[in-house]
C-alpha cells in the first residue's frame, strides 16, 4: 500500500516539479515549462511506476534493513541516468 500511494501521489508531483523547474532553469519561459510537463509527465510517470513500484516492493519485502538505502541508491543511479536522456 505504501508503494502504491507513493507512486500515485508523490511521483507525479516530483516528476512535474523536475520538468518544470529544469525548463525554467534552462531559460525557457513559463509556457514552455508547462508544455514540457504536459508532454513528458505521463510517459515518464508510466516508466517510473514500471521501475519504482517493483523496486519498492522488493526493497520493503526482501532486502534486509541495513541494505535498503544502498539498494535504493543503486537503482536510483540507473533511474537518474535514464531521466537525463
Amino acid at each position: 500500500l505504501r508503494a502504491a500511494i507513493d507512486q500515485a501521489v508523490e511521483a507525479p508531483f516530483s516528476i512535474s516539479a523536475i520538468f518544470f523547474l529544469t525548463a525554467l532553469a534552462e531559460g525557457h519561459d513559463l509556457a514552455f515549462a508547462v508544455d514540457k510537463v504536459g508532454t513528458k509527465l505521463l510517459p515518464t510517470w508510466q516508466a517510473c511506476v514500471g521501475v519504482w513500484y517493483p523496486v519498492q516492493i522488493v526493497n520493503q519485502g526482501l532486502i534486509p534493513l541495513q541494505y535498503r538505502v544502498f539498494f535504493q541508491a543503486f537503482i536510483s543511479f540507473f533511474w537518474d541516468t535514464f531521466m537525463c536522456i
